[in-house]
């Protein structure tokens, strides 16, 4: 208890001597003389020297009036467009970005493939028309029965597709 009371002691005392010597640094003290409480100049408070200035002068600049910020921004509007045929894409025909008119070409897939496939399902139409002729005129002639012809009809309607596959490798915007 008794170190307390002296540590307490020793701060109030350097306290009190700090005001003190603060005091008299800074020239408020009363007792520094006459006129010690008047203002700089006299009793008036006016200077009798010049005062010196400190100035610069404005010149008219332009302001540019822009804030650069960092973010991310979303579409207002997007598509989902898929194709009906995977493959690999040969030919992008927009910009991302860019604007995009009715019908104009997306994006263009490698068809070497469906093309092969689409010659060959022409080549047999053209196979199986002969056949179908020749059959009719074996059937005109009683040289092919009924059944027979018949089963010679299926194939040909079997072979031909609404769509062809080539077509199915470009992909075109809507017609909005």
């Amino acid at each position: 208890m008794n170190k307390k009371v002296l540590i307490w002691t020793i701060v109030v005392a350097v306290a009190i001597g700090a005001f003190f010597l603060i005091r008299s640094l800074t020239g408020t003290s009363a007792a520094r003389g006459p006129g010690a409480g008047t203002p700089p100049g006299g009793p008036g408070g006016v200077k009798a020297g010049p005062v010196s200035v400190r100035g610069i002068v404005v010149q008219p600049s332009s302001f540019d009036e822009s804030i650069t910020l960092t973010g991310s921004i979303m579409a207002n509007e997007s598509v989902e467009i898929r194709s009906e045929v995977s493959g690999r894409i040969i030919k992008l025909g927009f910009q991302e970005g860019g604007l995009v008119r009715k019908g104009q070409l997306l994006v263009k897939l490698f068809d070497a493939d469906l093309r092969a496939q689409l010659a060959k399902a022409r080549q047999q139409l053209k196979i199986d028309e002969d056949k179908m002729r020749r059959y009719a005129e074996l059937k005109r002639v009683d040289g092919v029965s009924t059944e027979e012809y018949e089963v010679a009809a299926r194939p040909r309607s079997t072979s031909c597709s609404p769509r062809s596959p080539a077509r199915k490798s470009s992909l075109r915007s809507p017609d909005a």
